[in-house]
């Protein structure tokens, strides 16, 4: 199960049920760098202000992110290490 490989990091919510407020957390508890990124930092510079931020955008900066630590802008196999 994918929280059990977060260390216990589960939703917030009813079991299975990720909700807005877990995304962030749960992107930086997979990959502790992207808490420091220029990603992510920009995602809240623009959007800090807005009731609801546009997640989505989070979540192609934490891909951008993956895809920077790799080296190569295309798909990675064999895993990446994120630290």
């Amino acid at each position: 199960m994918l929280f059990a490989k977060l260390g216990g990091m589960g939703p917030t919510r009813e079991e299975g049920t990720i909700s807005r407020q877990d995304v962030e957390r749960l992107l930086v508890r997979a990959c502790p760098s992207f808490e420091a990124s220029s990603e992510r930092r920009e995602f809240h510079e623009d959007y800090d202000s807005e009731p609801e931020p546009p997640l989505y955008l989070l979540a192609s900066g934490f891909v951008r992110h993956l895809a920077e630590r790799s080296g190569r802008p295309r798909r990675v196999s064999g895993g990446l290490r994120c630290d």
